[in-house]
């Protein structure tokens, strides 16, 4: 009896190990691809854009121009750097995430352990679709600089307009779980994903393309075999095997 209630123990700290992990690689994977997308089609996200202006005011067209060339190549060069660190730091997640997974697999509860993939099948597509639906808001938030050409002048022309994008209650995602409790996991409240579908949230934009694109990317990622797969992905309606209580695994198992 102690040998099981300390298995049992033993098989919640794993999973708790295995959600944070699973939630890490899912938020670096987006951070990494959406930077390459827009260093693919020369473009650069508010937050890495260099706002370094000179005091002179008889600046002419073409010295603008070249200076606000220097500062867009040097953000692009920041973005090859941030890409090149986020593809290790996945892959090192990704090699954590099945060695966890083999150490579940070595366990005999079998029923527990299918009982907690469920929870954490509801908690990482509930976060998928939470980053998801924050990568669409300031996708959205850039395209529209850039087709207004305020790519450095919003932040001093811009101060006080609201961009769709902003700050929103669900950026205060927490990943507090206790994965011994019966119910979903999800810490997001449902409320804030209740519109989260893309039929009814996400328009028909150059924006939109760009994630659907991202999304079908992300079905071939080595970790996202083993993933829950986010209903709607890919937008062709169809339930995962996790969804409907099977648990998919790569084709080396």
């Amino acid at each position: 009896m102690n040998t099981l209630l300390r298995q049992t123990d033993s098989l919640k700290v794993t999973f708790q190990k295995l959600e944070k992990f699973k939630k890490q690689e899912l938020a670096r994977w987006w951070d990494g691809i959406t930077l390459q997308k827009y260093l693919d089609n020369k473009k650069i996200p508010r937050g890495l854009r260099i706002l370094i202006f000179p005091t002179y005011e008889d600046l002419d067209d073409e010295a603008l121009k070249d200076w606000e060339d220097n500062l867009q190549n040097a953000s692009f060069n920041m973005m090859r750097i941030l890409i090149k660190h986020i593809d290790k730091k996945v892959a090192k997640l990704q090699d954590d995430i099945e060695t966890l997974e083999r150490e579940i697999d070595g366990v005999s509860q079998k029923d527990l352990i299918n009982k907690n993939y469920e929870i954490l099948h509801k908690i990482v597509e509930d976060y998928q679709i939470y980053l998801r639906d924050k990568k669409l808001r300031k996708v959205k938030r850039d395209d529209l600089d850039y087709k207004l050409g305020r790519i450095y002048t919003f932040a001093r022309k811009y101060d006080n307009v609201k961009i769709s994008g902003s700050r929103t209650n669900s950026d205060r995602f927490t990943n507090d779980t206790d994965l011994s409790s019966g119910g979903s996991m999800s810490s997001i409240d449902s409320s804030t994903l209740q519109d989260s579908e893309p039929s009814k949230q996400v328009p028909q934009s150059s924006a939109n393309s760009f994630l659907v694109e991202m999304e079908r990317l992300r079905l071939g990622t080595k970790t996202n075999r083993r993933e829950i797969r986010p209903e709607g992905v890919g937008n062709n309606g169809e339930k995962s095997l996790e969804k409907q209580g099977v648990r998919t695994r790569s084709k080396k198992d």
